[in-house]
């Protein structure tokens, strides 16, 4: 729901526990061509929007507290090499 063409382009991999449930490590993976990726500048927008994203998790779970999120962004694949 957001307008940013870089965080559409993300998808989630993963959502595990790190170290436990009160804080979560979300993998994410940037669907963006090579030359259009950049790693840190994806860590600071999702960093700007933790605080909406710990919302949407809120309104999805049934727990006392939210807990923290912590981001991993894989870059693009290229192609297999064959």
């Amino acid at each position: 729901d957001c307008r940013d063409e870089r965080l559409q382009a993300l998808h989630v991999m993963s959502v595990v526990p790190a170290p436990n449930s009160s804080r979560l490590l979300v993998t994410v993976s940037a669907d963006l061509p090579g030359d259009e990726f950049d790693r840190q500048e994806i860590l600071e927008l999702l960093d700007q929007q933790t605080g909406r994203l710990r919302g949407e998790v809120a309104a999805s779970i049934n727990r006392k507290r939210v807990p923290a999120l912590a981001f991993h962004v894989v870059g693009p694949v290229s192609g297999c090499g064959l």
